[in-house]
């Protein structure tokens, strides 16, 4: 069996995502901004043009674009930052617990025996930044697929190596 010495996670400690977590959450809802804003305003703008909006119609339909992207950019400036503050993992001889969320708290604990197999993922910006986003499978029924976002590469290279189902002796 793999202990956790080897992986070098501290076992029974809780980790905290790595601090570039929120300047790569910063990078992708720009991205998300910079497509989503002209196609939102290009849509307003021939809804204006071909329609027989009237002139309170159109003010309020402004406004409503207006109130959107203010709210994406608040969002996209914050929300990272408490995400952060409220995501910890920890490993132990069991398995891996997750806990995530900013206005609902969940607490995810996978237990190494029902994990199929685990998937390291990385965007564009998170390979820049050099981290990962490991994708933890399970046998469970109601959401069989967890997700870590935030880790080193190498860290979570380490949890996907400790959490890899191993070979067990069922000889009869």
């Amino acid at each position: 069996m793999l202990s956790l010495e080897v992986v070098g996670v501290a076992r029974g400690v809780e980790h905290q995502l790595e601090p570039a977590y929120v300047k790569v959450a910063y990078l992708s809802t720009a991205g998300r901004l910079l497509i989503s804003t002209p196609l939102l305003v290009g849509a307003l703008v021939v809804t204006q043009l071909f329609s027989s909006l009237t002139e309170m119609q159109k003010f309020a339909l402004w406004g409503l674009l207006v109130a959107k992207l203010l709210f994406n950019v608040i969002k996209g400036y914050y929300w990272p930052r408490l995400e952060y503050r409220h995501a910890r993992y920890m490993l132990d001889d069991d398995g891996v617990q997750i806990q995530r969320g900013v206005l609902r708290r969940i607490v995810t604990s996978i237990p190494r025996s029902r994990v199929q197999h685990v998937d390291l993922a990385q965007g564009v910006w998170e390979r820049r930044y050099g981290l990962a986003t490991l994708v933890i499978h399970t046998a469970a029924s109601g959401s069989p697929e967890t997700s870590l976002r935030g880790v080193s590469r190498a860290t979570a290279e380490e949890i996907r190596n400790y959490l890899k189902p191993q070979a067990f002796d069922d000889a009869v």
